[in-house]
């Protein structure tokens, strides 16, 4: 993928499986910067909408957080194609 090149949903859960950033549209991944336990660290960040949904390690599938609150529809089908891809349950 070049740019912010969008690609489909079916492509996005294999990224989400590799912690690949990404653009689907209202579904996009990147890698952030964040702290854990006062250190910089890289934080592969999910969000839909704009709002992270979920987050962990861009490395492996550690220190991984999905929300658990109510959305809308389509932002709990993303929700759902997260937990899906790090067989988080």
């Amino acid at each position: 993928m070049k740019g912010n090149q969008m690609i489909t949903l079916e492509d996005a859960i294999y990224n989400l499986e590799i912690r690949h950033p990404f653009n689907a549209g209202n579904l996009t991944a990147s890698v952030e910067a964040g702290d854990k336990d006062g250190e910089l660290v890289p934080v592969y960040t999910v969000r839909s909408y704009g709002v992270a949904i979920a987050k962990g390690s861009p490395f492996a599938n550690v220190d991984v957080w999905v929300t658990d609150e109510k959305f809308s529809q389509t932002t709990t089908k993303h929700i759902n194609l997260v937990k899906r891809a790090w067989g988080v349950n």
